[in-house]
């Protein structure tokens, strides 16, 4: 009897724990994903406006091939930034499956990912966008 009572004190605690990294995981994948969506709003943007300008401007072909090159460098930057954070946010989300596997119901579960249909996938559209940009900035490099 009293084992069983120090195993399920043991258990409380471990379980507390359990939580406590749960939660963490949690706020790490919220900031993950909020950097995501803000560099997802401010490239594309970033890039209208600075072709806009350069497409506008006139001034020697060779400033705008060095701005051209400069976009797609950081822009290609941002986007293999972005791949890297794929990588860690199926990584947290796999180990929050794990735990809440053991854990069982949690009180602010977020819900698993729902299963894509062909191409229809965030990867897929935020690819289409950073590709894009990259294309964008290439054209002066013409």
């Amino acid at each position: 009897m009293i084992i069983n009572v120090l195993q399920q004190i043991k258990m409380s605690e471990n379980k507390e724990f359990l939580i406590k990294i749960y939660e963490k995981l949690t706020d790490n994948v919220k900031q993950l994903e909020d950097v995501r969506f803000k560099l997802l709003a401010i490239v594309p943007s970033v890039t209208a406006v600075g072709i806009k300008e350069l497409y506008g401007v006139k001034t020697e072909s060779n400033v705008k091939v060095l701005f051209a090159a400069l976009g797609i460098v950081i822009t290609s930057a941002i986007f293999i930034y972005e791949l890297r954070n794929r990588q860690i946010l199926k990584a947290l989300n796999n180990r929050k499956n794990v735990m809440e596997s053991s854990l069982g119901e949690l009180p602010e579960n977020f819900l698993k990912e729902l299963d894509s249909k062909g191409f229809i996938k965030h990867g897929v559209a935020m690819n289409l966008i950073y590709i894009s940009s990259i294309v964008s900035w290439a054209f002066f490099l013409l």
